[in-house]
């Protein structure tokens, strides 16, 4: 069996990636401690305690992952019967440091607690109707439905879900008074990744992918049916499988919203994304370890936790790196960044009429400017020449690509080096035009 690295929290703020638990699965925060729980291979459940302390193995008599309350210091979790044909939900009340049964009822698994701890949705078998357990009355209730095994869930209230099943839809289904309606569908193609519903500001985050194609990250607001796009990656994972999942998962304060993509087993490099709704702004974050990450949630503020395939175990992650920002909407190339000297420098900026764009170190090859407005539009592009030296300057006059000027505003330039042997691109460059 593995040693276990303890390291308080603090501490390991200032690394960016650190361990947790090694051979550690599907982790889960206690909002109210901190301490992790995880399941761990020969070991069962586990809780690591926040204050760096140490773990305990089995700390309560349970074989599943608690399921936490939002409001009170309480949690949950099923035990199956041994012929599969009921389930037991027993309640963990932490602050008296009791468990006891709370019901039995049909064979089912906890799809999660509502916002204000009012009930527990429950998933049953498939093709079988679905429960809720009223917390309030201690009493369970039909759903009247039964839906299709859930594969992404939120809340929006105490009584309603959205949800999808991986395909091309997102639907909300209020339980308490057995009501079901569409709130997106996008068209054949695209698969919906993940769900993050922002319960602060009542609008819906969501993931989806066109096959072999992009990702994207949009909200929507469910009251005027308004769909937004903060996020745009256009990319064709090493193995050239598709886009399995996006993981979104928002912060205790709700403005900050954390994401990253899944492509399967392929164990391909991942970063981790951050959007701020505060800023309106997201940020790319990158990491030394290059692997399988999922089950992103947030520990603190300022730290992710993850469990990763390659890593063999759960990780933290502290956010104080910023690679850099991403532009909304800018459809990224599809080949890596590679390091290299290249970088471009504006001057004025903000401009009025003209700018002057250098790019330094440049190879031999082509050399594609390319701008974007914060939609992502691709309103001018110019293939370069070079000349004798690494250095190349373009003269931009504020126009498009038809040669009309352009409204003042924030653009965004990238620009790429087009090799016989490979590809180098610049960070996004922000330019502003005032007129």
């Amino acid at each position: 069996m593995k040693t276990m690295i303890l390291i308080l929290f603090p501490v390991l703020l200032l690394a960016q990636e650190f361990m947790i638990q090694p051979d550690g699965r599907e982790p889960v925060v206690d909002p109210f401690t901190g301490d992790i729980y995880c399941r761990v291979f020969g070991e069962g459940i586990v809780k690591i305690r926040a204050d760096g302390s140490g773990k305990v193995v089995n700390p309560y008599p349970h074989i599943a992952l608690p399921v936490f309350a939002h409001k009170t210091h309480k949690a949950f979790y099923v035990v199956w019967t041994d012929n599969n044909d009921s389930t037991e939900i027993y309640t963990i009340d932490f602050n008296k440091d009791s468990i006891f049964l709370s019901k039995k009822i049909p064979w089912s698994s906890i799809v999660g607690i509502s916002p204000n701890d009012k009930y527990i949705y429950l998933d049953a078998m498939e093709g079988e109707t679905d429960w809720y357990y009223s917390l309030e009355k201690d009493s369970i209730y039909s759903t009247q439905m039964a839906l299709p095994s859930f594969r992404i869930v939120d809340w929006i209230d105490d009584s309603t879900i959205v949800f999808s099943t991986g395909e091309n839809f997102i639907i909300r289904f209020c339980f308490t008074q057995e009501t079901l309606d569409t709130l997106i569908r996008l068209e054949t193609g695209k698969y919906i990744t993940g769900i993050a519903v922002n319960r602060e500001k009542e609008f819906i985050a969501y993931g989806f992918a066109d096959y072999y194609d992009s990702i994207l990250v949009k909200f929507f607001y469910p009251h005027n049916s308004i769909d937004s796009t903060i996020f745009n990656f256009k990319w064709i994972n090493a193995s050239g499988g598709p886009l399995n999942y996006i993981y979104l998962t928002w912060d205790s304060t709700f403005t900050k919203l954390a994401f990253l993509g899944d492509y399967g087993w392929a164990l391909t490099a991942s970063d981790i994304f951050i959007h701020d709704i505060s800023q309106r702004k997201t940020f790319m974050y990158s990491d030394a370890h290059y692997g399988y990450k999922y089950n992103l949630n947030w520990l603190n503020e300022d730290t992710l936790i993850y469990e990763n395939a390659n890593g063999s175990g759960v990780f933290g992650f502290a956010l104080q790196d910023t690679l850099y920002e991403i532009p909304v909407g800018i459809h990224h190339s599809t080949h890596p960044i590679l390091p290299t000297a290249f970088q471009l420098n504006v001057y004025p900026n903000p401009f009025n009429s003209y700018t002057t764009i250098e790019i330094e170190g440049v190879q031999s090859g082509h050399i594609i400017l390319s701008i974007f407005d914060l939609t992502g539009r691709l309103v001018f592009e110019q293939t370069i020449r070079r000349e004798q030296s690494s250095t190349v300057k373009f003269l931009w006059n504020g126009c498009g690509k038809n040669g009309k000027p352009l409204a003042s505003g924030i653009y965004y330039a990238i620009v790429r080096n087009i090799t016989p042997r490979s590809i180098f691109k610049t960070r996004p460059y922000k330019l502003v035009l005032v007129k």
